[in-house]
């Protein structure tokens, strides 16, 4: 969102990397800024209505960058440690965005006694000072991603909107709980995508938490199985 110096230019790295970029303004003759070789798609209109943003896929949105000129009415992120950091359990995250929406949860989580405590603040301090982690967990999932998809694929299911993270997110077009019976029953784990709402009645979620050699093994059972 925002076709500025610095959004028109974050798009159009984004496109010459092999990304299919969407871009929204306010203003159309900011995408002036884009250059004539500039092949993704353009939305007049604000960040932060609905229909804009199913407009230019949302949806579909692997990733989503707001680099507005300091509009950011009504717009919120969070950033969660949970995966970049393997903390979990720490529930450690914060928040970029409107600061009137911020100051707002933050007297909610003072008066509920959601204060985060000093050890975490200080874990967290810890994890974001360090990137070294990150690249060996992205590495890390990336090579059980890699080991695993296929098996599935040959078994039938359709891998979506799950191209990078810890999970798998995949379909056979049949009920969930198919899926997750048929798993079970090689020994591995699934979890149901009715657990996530309706939309997901079809698809499984898959973790790839498990070691390296279990994840191995899972594919080879899956494959031995087809």
């Amino acid at each position: 969102m925002g076709c500025g110096r610095v959004g028109s230019t974050l798009a159009i790295e984004l496109e010459s990397a092999g990304h299919s970029v969407s871009i929204i303004d306010q203003a159309r003759e900011s995408f002036r800024r884009l250059g004539p070789n500039f092949k993704g798609h353009t939305v007049t209109g604000m960040g932060f209505d609905r229909d804009t943003l199913l407009e230019a896929g949302i949806e579909k949105a692997s990733a989503f960058a707001a680099v507005s000129n300091g509009d950011n009415s009504n717009i919120l992120v969070v950033h969660s440690l949970s995966k970049r950091s393997s903390m979990a359990g720490y529930r450690g995250a914060f928040l970029i965005g409107d600061a009137k929406l911020i100051s707002q949860i933050r007297e909610v989580r003072k008066h509920a006694g959601m204060m985060v405590p000093l050890p975490i603040q200080n874990a967290m301090v810890a994890a974001l000072s360090d990137e070294t982690h990150v690249v060996e967990q992205r590495n890390r999932y990336n090579a059980r991603r890699a080991a695993l998809s296929p098996a599935l694929i040959a078994a039938g299911f359709k891998i979506e909107e799950s191209a990078a993270g810890l999970y798998i997110w995949c379909t056979r077009s049949e009920d969930c709980w198919k899926s997750v019976e048929w798993l079970a029953k090689l020994g591995i784990v699934a979890t149901p995508g009715s657990f996530y709402g309706a939309l997901g009645a079809s698809h499984i979620r898959i973790a790839m938490t498990a070691t390296d050699a279990q994840i191995s093994d899972a594919a080879q059972r899956i494959k031995a199985a087809i």
